[in-house]
């Protein structure tokens, strides 16, 4: 299975990348470990999940092809 990961803003500076991609991902709880393992400086930032375009707080189930955004706080004007 694969879960296509979007980036953004101080994100995707800390990161490297927009966006990327992993695989045996099950659900949201287990994405954000794997990535506060590999980008531990993720996990002292605040952050919102979205998946597939919706903002979730709770533990989902991802399935294949799922698109998880990782939204930084942002203002508008």
């Amino acid at each position: 299975m694969k879960v296509d990961i979007l980036l953004f803003g101080q994100i995707s500076e800390l990161v490297g990348e927009q966006t990327i991609v992993m695989e045996n991902i099950n659900n949201k709880e287990e994405l954000m470990k794997s990535m506060f393992a590999t980008y531990p400086a993720l996990s002292k930032m605040n952050f919102k999940i979205a998946i597939n375009r919706e903002l979730t707080e709770s533990n989902l189930n991802l399935n294949d092809g799922d698109q998880v955004a990782l939204l930084p706080p942002f203002a508008g004007g």
